[in-house]
């Protein structure tokens, strides 16, 4: 579906992970990994699958203080 070099590396079953799997991307200043969200979102979107997209702007420390500011109890609910 995607690219077929990546698919044929990845050597997922019909080039979709295996369901209830998570994929973690990241990148690097010298290496960009927007080729790999383009393949995996357009694999599981035309196999008529979920996704998820999760970008934080700060560190968990940050969204910690604050939760902790506000009483909500983020690092219980982290664990």
């Amino acid at each position: 579906m995607g690219y077929a070099t990546l698919d044929a590396a990845l050597a997922f079953p019909h080039n979709l992970p295996p369901t209830n799997t998570h994929i973690v991307v990241t990148d690097t200043l010298t290496s960009d990994a927007n080729f790999l969200l383009h393949h995996f979102i357009g694999n599981q979107l035309k196999a008529d699958r979920s996704v998820v997209l999760v970008g934080l702007a700060q560190i968990f420390n940050h969204y910690f203080l604050i939760s902790r500011k506000l009483a909500s109890g983020l690092r219980e609910k982290a664990e």
